[in-house]
């Protein structure tokens, strides 16, 4: 890799400590953090503010700052690109993974069903990460051609600030390309058959996909013939589709007819279906299957039991003063994996939490921008919650339910949720952002050696054959031993009794003196154990950002390097 360049006094190079007014380069943040030195240490303890502060990414690096609003410490801090995939043409609406986790399925705007396999073993990461550095040289090659020729030519400046924008982009593919990969960089299937931008997907448990588009279909696709088997055909977009949680053969959608549906793919037809009397946005099946609920384009959400969609009751997900009184459009429904809680993603840059007990407001999430598009909320597996904005950031806060609320303290409108940790991914609007499923994040830290454990095999069964051979002769050799040891044993006893009378006094004098050392070091363990639990719950965690010019990037939240 070659030097980076002078910056431009422009750009963003240096952060600023709060408690020493100390200014530090981020190549110097960098050499801390590849030394897992703690985040706290380089920036001080951060100040809480109304306004966020900004910590923008290093063009020259995949290192990713995250700025805190009213929070004294971040969960964060440590973000890097790890892979970075531009396939799809337009916006990325869509993104899931599957149930098992090892693929995952994206759709958007270019009308394209892409599924891309999770690289579960380490010769797999290896032979991908040469692929992408192999790729990065080629770039890298053109690019210094084109250098050399526009060397000779002057330039304006609107084409240097192109130049230089493409020589920053291949030195951050670069330090991208240095990183262990997470999917394969090719997609492992490509659907097509939409007229129009893909805006949800599901997943079965079987492995089978449903996508709803705005071109009123609903389409089942096949893996093996990568073609669409059934096409499930509606008077309107089709916003929101699900396969029930418990059987692969019942599935619904919502329309912007104002009907949700139920379908059988076994029978083809339609079982039941309700009329809302509002535009469908968002539909989702509870985590047992019991319920499902539908949001509209005016805020209002319907529950409904999903055995004969009998009516539960309504729900008016909106502020109760000020310009979206009145409510604004659902962009996305979640139900929390026990059920008890449900969080709404609304078009008032707001996420709102609701027990399902009483349908009563539990938290309400802001600091994003979401005024416009189709942008969704995802829940972690250990309650962080991750969402895109128009503002070209992700947004994470804590789900923070350790703290009941009371009726007085839900007046004073208390029960907002403003502090935040703000990550600037990209200039253009970040469509969706999700977490990897656990068992993923874990894969990526230990992946699973198969070509290893074969040689540990292929080795054991040649170690057994010349540990029998040197057993054979070594029985030989004991026999004639042990005629001798035995004339021997008989004068050694009486001298050993003596000795091992000592013995065991010592002996227990030691065991008391080990049980005392050992009840105070369980002691310290477990408190340590407790403390790292809590502070990096964080560290480990992968998350996937899709942007609206369909790049899909990968992010790692590091604490110490990969152990391989």
């Amino acid at each position: 890799m070659t030097d980076p360049p002078p910056k431009d006094p422009s750009e963003f190079s240096f952060v600023k400590n709060i408690n020493t007014n100390q200014i530090i380069t981020l190549s110097e943040i960098d050499i801390k953090i590849e030394k897992a030195v703690d985040p706290e240490d380089i920036f001080g303890p951060t100040k809480v503010a109304n306004e966020t502060e900004k910590i923008q990414k290093d063009t020259h690096n995949n290192f990713f700052g995250n700025a805190l609003h009213k929070k004294k410490q971040g969960n964060f801090g440590n973000v890097h690109c790890i892979q970075e995939i531009d396939s799809h043409t337009g916006a990325i609406w869509a993104v899931k993974f599957s149930c098992d986790g090892f693929e995952m399925a994206t759709g958007g705007q270019d009308m394209v069903l892409r599924v891309w396999k999770v690289l579960t073993t380490q010769q797999e990461q290896h032979d991908e990460q040469r692929k992408i550095i192999l790729e990065v040289q080629k770039q890298q090659g053109k690019k210094s051609k084109e250098v050399e020729e526009n060397e000779k030519v002057k330039l304006g400046r609107k084409l240097k600030k192109k130049i230089k924008q493409e020589q920053d982009q291949l030195k951050f593919k670069q330090a991208v390309a240095s990183e262990f990969p997470l999917f394969a960089q090719d997609p492992i299937h490509e659907f097509h058959g939409h007229s129009a931008d893909i805006l949800d997907i599901s997943w079965g448990k079987n492995g089978t996909i449903l996508t709803a588009s705005i071109d009123k279909t609903v389409r089942r696709w096949d893996k093996k013939n990568h073609q669409s088997v059934l096409v499930f055909q509606h008077p309107d977009f089709v916003t929101s589709v699900q396969f029930h949680p418990k059987s692969d053969l019942l599935f619904i959608t919502g329309c912007f007819d104002d009907k949700i549906r139920i379908w059988s793919i076994q029978d083809k037809k339609i079982l039941y279906y309700v009329d809302t009397k509002d535009l469908i946005t968002a539909a989702c099946f509870s985590n047992l299957g019991n319920i499902i609920t539908t949001a509209s384009y005016n805020g209002m959400c319907h529950f409904y039991e999903s055995k004969d969609l009998e009516y539960i009751t309504r729900l008016h997900v909106r502020s109760k003063r000020g310009k979206n009184k009145s409510g604004k459009k659902i962009t996305g429904i979640e139900f929390t994996q026990d059920d008890k809680y449900i969080l709404f993603t609304s078009n008032d840059s707001r996420i709102r939490l609701y027990q399902l007990s009483d349908y009563s407001l539990i938290r309400k999430y802001q600091g994003h921008q979401n005024t416009k598009n189709q942008i969704k909320a995802f829940l972690s597996y250990n309650n962080f919650i991750i969402c895109g904005s128009e503002d070209g950031c992700v947004y994470i806060w804590e789900k923070d339910l350790d703290q009941t609320i009371s009726k007085k303290i839900a007046k004073k409108q208390q029960y907002r949720n403003e502090s935040y940790e703000k990550i600037q991914i990209s200039e253009n609007i970040i469509t969706s952002a999700i977490f990897t499923p656990k068992n993923i994040s874990n894969i990526y830290h230990y992946p699973m050696n198969k070509y290893e454990n074969k040689k540990r095999n292929t080795k054991s069964i040649d170690q057994e054959t010349k540990n029998n051979q040197n057993e054979n002769q070594n029985q030989n050799q004991n026999e004639n031993q042990n005629q001798n040891q035995n004339q021997n044993q008989n004068q050694n006893e009486n001298q050993n009794q003596n000795q091992n009378q000592n013995q065991n006094q010592n002996q227990n004098q030691n065991q008391n003196q080990n049980q005392n050392q050992n009840q105070n070091e369980n002691t310290n363990n477990t408190n340590t154990n407790q403390i790292q639990n809590n502070d990096n719950n964080s560290f480990g965690m992968i998350f996937i950002t899709c942007d609206f010019t369909g790049i899909i990037r990968v992010f790692l939240n590091k604490k110490s390097k990969r152990i391989n």
